[in-house]
């Protein structure tokens, strides 16, 4: 007779299907199971399969961590990081201060394209005026008296 008619019949309470906890270091040092001294992996003198490249991926993290934590540094020194102030923060408020310049700088463009129109155009002005006057007939002189 199976596990389910037993327990259609009122047999044997039904058992929760729990699986078995994972192997760890102290589960393995614990009781009666010791690690196999002979075993490299066991005892620590081999990192276990997949080790290396989680050891490798936390060294890169933290050579990021430390690259981020020396440029905060530095950032902090030269002024453009205000201490205790987000990266984030910073390059938000450089932003708006590169836009606002921009904004001038093409104010001040135009004005000075402005000015640049108008020197032209005086200078056109002063050069006909210059024609008009070199071809104008000269005033009369009063004549000289004869001694």
């Amino acid at each position: 007779m199976g596990l389910h008619q037993r327990q259609a019949r009122g047999g044997d309470p039904p058992t929760p299907h729990v699986l078995p906890a994972p192997l760890t270091p102290s589960r393995l040092t614990s009781g009666d199971q010791r690690p196999n001294q002979s075993d490299p992996v066991a005892s620590g003198e081999v990192p276990a399969i997949g080790a290396e490249p989680a050891t490798r991926e936390l060294e890169k993290a933290e050579a990021v961590i430390q690259v981020a934590e020396d440029a905060t540094a530095v950032g902090i020194r030269t002024g453009w990081l205000v201490r205790g102030e987000h990266p984030q923060w910073c390059l938000q408020r450089r932003q708006n201060k590169h836009e606002g310049a921009v904004a001038a700088e093409r104010t001040h463009k135009a004005a000075a394209d402005s000015a640049d129109s108008a020197l032209d155009l005086a200078t056109a002005d002063i050069e006909r005026l210059d024609d008009e006057l070199s071809a104008a007939p000269a005033p009369h002189q009063p004549a000289a008296s004869s001694p």
